[in-house]
């Protein structure tokens, strides 16, 4: 969707668009990077959620363990490990450590090429709302969210799920003083 709009602006910008016509493409890939990026962020939590849902078992009264997503599914038989648990590991790599990973990456490389005023127009929607020594804050939000994941995602009751939830919150409070 991105990038197709990103392309119809640039054919806009090619027909003479007062507004579009003094950008470049590099403008407007650089704008539609941006966006992809921006989306991406606001996503994080139900793409990590739904990576790590393969993951998500509880035993029911019989012993058999299902998956919390589809209960009609079983885990950790022949058929969940061929079938389910690649693609889960590859989510949960991609969506819940690589993406942030990626996020801290792209915004320690602006913030060394660009000047200061630039990086926070470019990635104000990561940086604006924290001082400038905090501009990483946004990497830590997301490990509070994956932290969230992890817990419902691997605590199998509603008092241990509550709880993992209460001690990831907690550390990141400690974190903050």
């Amino acid at each position: 969707v991105v990038v197709a709009i990103a392309a119809l602006l640039w054919v806009a910008g090619r027909l003479g668009i007062p507004w579009l016509s003094d950008k470049s493409t590099a403008e407007v890939t650089s704008a539609a990077g941006r966006t992809w990026f921006q989306i991406m962020v606001l996503l994080f939590l139900p793409l990590a959620s739904a990576g790590f849902s393969v993951f998500g078992c509880r035993r029911d009264e019989s012993g058999r363990w299902l998956l919390d997503a589809d209960p009609a599914r079983s885990c950790y038989n022949d058929a969940w490990w061929r079938g389910l648990f690649a693609p889960g590991l590859l989510a949960v790599s991609v969506y819940g450590f690589g993406f942030p990973a990626c996020v801290y990456g792209v915004l320690v490389s602006r913030r060394r090429k660009l000047d200061a005023i630039t990086f926070t127009l470019r990635f104000g929607f990561l940086v604006a709302r924290f001082v400038d020594t905090a501009w990483w804050f946004e990497t830590a939000i997301m490990a509070r969210k994956l932290g969230i994941v992890i817990a419902m995602t691997f605590f199998f009751t509603t008092s241990g799920k509550a709880a993992g939830a209460l001690f990831v919150l907690a550390c990141c409070v400690v974190d903050l003083a």
